[in-house]
């Protein structure tokens, strides 16, 4: 639908349908283009200009948290949030983790507070995020996938290892895991601290681990 008004100064165009999310678009007025005297539009040149046309691009829609890939701690609350550049008719969004709907989300930035599950529960997250129009029409989607992990803890905290003897501190997994968990620890005091010859490994079913360090020499290791 096209509508003038203000002596046909002013061009108002009426859709059918929301457009596309990141899609290009192009509008085009042809015929006899004239003022409000009658006269010819004119370019620089003094030429008649028949015909105008305008492009425009529609944003994207995205989940712009948490990151595709990313890995997301069990247990803890994490933001989920999608966006849109120039979205046209975006009412509300409603976000899935793995298809289970959240409340709809009206206003911007469209996002929500959402407490992962334990690794027990899920692994991964599967988060897809919609977005409507005001009559609930689906305009545009848009989905991650992010990794579950177990929080991975250190105890107790040694001050000190003495000389020429050992101590021994423990690695604990908040949830067990179905497979071994390797543990690789690095120290920049190479001269001072003797770490393990050989990688830390939990195994599959175990929640702990335990670890020795060794004191080679005096020092802030």
């Amino acid at each position: 639908m096209v509508a003038f008004a203000d002596g046909n100064r002013d061009v108002t165009l009426g859709l059918l349908a929301p457009l596309e999310f990141g899609a290009v678009y192009q509008v085009e007025l042809a015929g006899t283009i004239a003022d409000a005297a009658g006269n010819p539009i004119v370019d620089a040149a003094g030429q008649a200009i028949t015909t105008l046309v305008h492009s425009f691009t529609i944003g994207d829609f995205a989940i712009t948290r948490p990151a595709d890939g990313e890995r997301v701690l069990e247990n803890t609350g994490i933001v989920l949030e999608a966006g849109a550049r120039d979205g046209f008719g975006l009412a509300d969004v409603v976000i899935e983790v793995n298809g289970q709907a959240l409340p709809a989300v009206t206003t911007a930035p469209y996002q929500t507070v959402y407490t992962v599950p334990s690794i027990s529960v899920t692994d991964s997250l599967e988060i897809t995020a919609i977005a409507r129009d005001a009559g609930a029409v689906e305009l545009a989607r848009a989905s991650v996938t992010v990794t579950v992990v177990p929080w991975l803890t250190a105890t107790p905290r040694l001050l000190g290892v003495p000389l020429g003897g050992n101590r021994t501190f423990s690695l604990q997994l908040s949830t067990p895991l179905a497979s071994d968990l390797t543990v690789q620890l690095s120290t920049a005091a190479t001269d001072i601290i003797a770490l393990p010859a050989s990688e830390i490994v939990v195994p599959a079913g175990a929640t702990e681990v335990q670890v020795p360090l060794g004191g080679l020499a005096e020092g802030a290791g």
